[in-house]
């Protein structure tokens, strides 16, 4: 009992998480924009960010919103873990790895526990 309602508040916390990365990242995106004129930064953290933010739509009664955001939160693991990899330059990378991560992990055990629910009611 104690872990279901465990699972359910990191469920019911997951949509403001995925609310303030998607905001985060907008910001980073328009940050890279301004700093370094770089067009890929804006286009990419404006489209990043709102999907995450559409994922909160997504999230509350259907599964889509939760796929979207852990792919989107995959995506940003991959891409700024490469960056830091070939450039070593902490920032930006520093700030959204460790949050694209902790959405990773949110949303992949969103994903898993709304899957084992549909199939327990089917």
């Amino acid at each position: 009992m104690k872990n279901q309602l465990r699972a359910e508040k990191v469920i019911n916390l997951l949509p403001s998480f995925n609310f303030a990365l998607g905001i985060i990242v907008c910001l980073g995106g328009l940050i890279g924009y301004f700093k370094a004129g770089s067009n890929v930064s804006l286009s990419l953290g404006l489209f990043c960010g709102n999907l995450l933010m559409l994922s909160i739509w997504g999230s509350k009664e259907k599964v889509w919103g939760t796929w979207l955001a852990l792919f989107i939160s995959l995506a940003l693991v991959l891409i700024f873990a490469k960056r830091f990899i070939q450039t070593g330059a902490p920032i930006p990378a520093l700030i959204i790895l460790p949050l694209a991560t902790l959405g990773l992990a949110g949303n992949s055990f969103a994903a898993y526990l709304k899957i084992s629910k549909a199939k327990k009611d089917s």
